[in-house]
């Protein structure tokens, strides 16, 4: 529905109002692919300048969440071969897990951008997306903070949901879109930890050098 809406409506690339694409291939290629991995982190591009354009434009009005999903599509049709292994080796008792905002912001932007993507990778990769965790304070933009104030400010800033507490999955992959600072991710793991999970893993859209 969103693609055909896009072609109706809209009929160009995002990004530089190319006709086309909502992500035109030149645009695309602007994207650097970071590809190589460890065991337990993944991340698709760098965060630059086109990186930068793309996650305004779907976090902030007028929204288009849309290019999320899109990205994460071309990158599995690109990039399949390099990206599969960090996911197969999961197994039926895994789960994708995206990392959550809190209500306030949640409400102001009425859908979670790290849920985006953890539901489309959900489809392509057939692997659950569930919200084990949830965000107990609306807590400051980390990029601006030091690495003390990085750990006051997450202080109790996660708590598990209802599944969280009574799921018991052996290993869980942690969904953000944007990777600068690792406290939000670990804090979200170490609440996993006590659940006994056997192996959590962390996967972003961007990574910030």
């Amino acid at each position: 529905m969103e693609n055909f809406l896009h072609y109706l409506l809209l009929n160009k690339c995002y990004l530089c109002d190319q006709k086309g694409e909502p992500i035109c291939s030149n645009c695309l290629s602007t994207f650097k692919p970071i590809l190589s991995t460890s065991s337990k982190f993944l991340s698709l591009f760098e965060y630059n300048e086109v990186a930068k354009k793309l996650l305004y434009l779907s976090k902030y009005p007028p929204y288009y969440f849309y290019l999320l999903k899109y990205l994460i599509r071309l990158s599995f049709e690109k990039y399949q071969k390099d990206l599969l292994p960090f996911f197969n080796d999961f197994s039926n008792n895994s789960v994708l897990c995206p990392v959550p905002l809190s209500n306030q912001k949640l409400f102001e932007r009425t859908f979670n951008q790290a849920e985006i993507i953890s539901e489309s990778l959900e489809e392509l990769l057939k692997i659950p997306s569930i919200n084990l965790i949830k965000r107990t304070k609306n807590t400051l933009p980390l990029y601006e903070l030091n690495k003390d104030q990085r750990r006051d400010e997450l202080k109790d800033a996660f708590d598990l949901t209802f599944y969280g507490k009574f799921l018991k999955p052996s290993e869980v992959i942690i969904i953000d879109d944007l990777y600068t600072t690792k406290q939000t991710l670990l804090n979200c793991a170490k609440l996993l930890s006590f659940k006994e999970v056997i192996r959590v893993k962390f996967f972003t859209l961007f990574s910030k050098k």
